[in-house]
């Protein structure tokens, strides 16, 4: 033990899993066998919610619009009668459905994040003021995957604080991997940590990296007592917020890994095509936020040229280093935390290497297995986490994205390649989503640099009809403050944290409504478009201004002379990075 614990003291990791499963009193990581509950509706056919999602969600548009109707007429949208469109709105069933999806990136898609929930949030006075502040209460779903799923877990399994209150309980001070420190309330060391997943092995269970990561993770985004010990994924339906509505439903996703996936050294990696798993607080398997080791692992034993995903960082030189904070995941300790697996456990790399739950499918067909193997919910190419909003029984209006996945090298800011792959699916499975350009676009046109919808005219969606929602596409960049930073990077001060808070304010505000102050109109116009068409009710007229301006307009830019994305300071443009940082210490 004491071995493992020198090779891991200068990991930092990322990805691994936030992974909820039934202790008993708080005191042990195993689950325990129980006696199945009567009633209790294993399987469902493959169509439509679960009659408790859309039972709950009956009542959560309830609840929705009263927050809708604050939030409108703190905007004061000239022509429109506020009051008359929720009225509409709650007797023909029209109240939107709006959601917000995150991309997958660790803790650089996580934190920042954060800053445009924030700024979502009718509890923030500054959001309030920049008449953002409410979307967040009108959200129906809110999903994320991979290191996006960390703030959506946080706010549910915390009972749907207030996002100043949430990061305050983070501590993001503390260092848990570099310089991992004693056992205390918010931190477990990694002896703890293994001691707490051979708990689960000696009970039965299946144990992988995933369940290491995961209890590491939950000192940092989980409740208390013993970071979230207790906490379960079904146990949400219970916490007061969830039980009146009052809160979104929190969804995440996951790929499924086959007999007959590609392998490289000996580790899987899921087709493009992969089986998507989606787990809500009512229809779940476990809760597994991500498990990217598989990749960490093949990129470590290729030397990098192998395992190359949307999340991983790319080699840099030595000139580059300075404006981008990135760098590969380190090779040694990769293999590290593989090795004290195999040490320890003695377990194989198979049995290691991925989240391994029991198979609730398993006897339905000849071809289903006991267990499910599932990996991390970015590995098919499509890091935002959309899949689930976009299942038509869903009825999605509006759906608000953050994409953090830091695609575009070398300087890890973002290109659009995400959205622009689920477009790619959706159009191929006949799921209703809006038509997206490839990457070449959104860099010609700055998409990564300022808002974005799509979808605003229906002739551009896979459905040409009001069933598919208006995307706004919202990136990771730099307001105030340069966040590209490596995405495995764990620890922030107080004064990082605050900057990373304020930068993802300042993307959702533009600027407290300095770089348009029309902005947070035109957000709402967008919010509302979907019910106003199914109503057969007129766009205001500074919607419809607001929309052609912000709007993609089915044009397409060539593939040649991309320049690249070295972006300033968009508040700051003269602001070079090196002078920022002179007074901004990140690495």
């Amino acid at each position: 033990m004491m071995r493992y614990h020198r090779c891991l003291s200068a990991i930092i990791t990322l990805l691994g899993t936030i992974s909820l499963v039934s202790a008993v009193e708080f005191s042990s990581y195993a689950p325990i066998y129980a006696n199945c509950p009567h009633n209790q509706q294993w399987l469902r056919p493959a169509k439509g919610l679960s009659t408790q999602e859309e039972a709950w969600v009956r009542e959560r548009k309830s609840v929705v619009a009263n927050g809708l109707e604050s939030y409108l007429q703190e905007l004061n949208i000239s022509g429109l009668d506020v009051h008359k469109l929720i009225s509409e709105m709650k007797k023909g069933s029209n109240i939107p459905t709006i959601s917000m999806a995150i991309s997958g990136g660790g803790w650089g898609s996580g934190l920042t994040a954060t800053g445009a929930l924030r700024a979502f949030d009718a509890r923030f006075p500054d959001a309030v003021k920049q008449k953002t502040g409410g979307l967040l209460q009108s959200l129906t779903y809110l999903s994320g995957l991979s290191g996006g799923a960390w703030p959506v877990m946080s706010l549910a399994t915390n009972d749907f604080p207030s996002i100043n209150d949430m990061v305050a309980s983070w501590h993001t001070e503390i260092d848990r991997f570099n310089n991992p420190p004693n056992n205390s309330r918010y931190a477990g060391n990694f002896s703890t940590l293994f001691y707490d997943v051979a708990d689960k092995l000696e009970a039965g269970f299946n144990v992988s990296v995933t369940d290491f990561l995961g209890r590491d993770f939950g000192y940092e985004f989980l409740p208390q007592p013993r970071a979230g010990l207790n906490a379960t994924l079904s146990g949400i339906a219970n916490l007061p917020h969830f039980k009146n509505h009052s809160m979104p439903m929190p969804m995440f996703q996951a790929n499924r890994l086959t007999y007959d996936d590609v392998e490289f050294f000996g580790v899987k990696v899921p087709y493009y095509n992969s089986s998507i798993f989606e787990m809500t607080p009512f229809d779940f398997i476990l809760g597994v936020a991500a498990a990217a080791f598989n990749f960490w692992y093949v990129e470590a034993k290729s030397n990098g040229s192998v395992g190359s995903f949307s999340k991983r960082s790319l080699a840099l030189t030595d000139a580059a280093m300075l404006s981008r904070r990135a760098a590969q995941f380190p090779a040694e300790n990769a293999l590290a935390i593989w090795n004290g697996f195999e040490e320890i456990f003695n377990l194989t790399l198979d049995e290691a290497m991925y989240p391994s739950v029991p198979n609730p499918f398993a006897g339905t067909n000849p071809a289903e297995s006991e267990a499910l193997q599932l990996t991390d919910g970015s590995e098919t190419g499509q890091s935002i986490a959309y899949w689930g909003l976009i299942q038509p029984a869903r009825k999605s209006d509006f759906i608000i994205t953050w994409d953090n996945d830091q695609d575009q090298a070398p300087y890890s800011w973002n290109n659009g390649t995400n959205i622009y792959n689920t477009y790619i699916q959706a159009r191929r499975h006949g799921l209703p989503f809006p038509e997206i350009p490839p990457p070449a676009t959104f860099i010609k046109r700055n998409y990564t640099n300022q808002p974005v919808f799509f979808g605003c005219d229906t002739k551009y969606t896979t459905t040409h009809s009001l069933s598919s929602p208006i995307v706004l596409y919202l990136a990771n960049s730099p307001y105030s403050a340069y966040t590209n930073f490596t995405w495995f990077q764990s620890k922030y001060t107080p004064v990082q944290m605050h900057g990373i808070l304020v930068n993802g304010f300042d993307v959702v505000t533009q600027g407290n409504g300095t770089l348009d102050s029309q902005w947070s109109q035109c957000l709402g116009c967008a919010a509302i478009d979907r019910s106003l068409s199914k109503m057969s009710m007129k766009r205001p007229q500074q919607c419809e201004k607001c929309l052609e301006k912000y709007c993609w307009d089915g044009t397409y830019e060539d593939g040649a002379d991309i320049p690249v994305v070295d972006l300033p300071l968009k508040l700051a443009p003269n602001v070079s990075y090196a002078e920022w940082n002179a007074s901004h210490p990140w690495v």
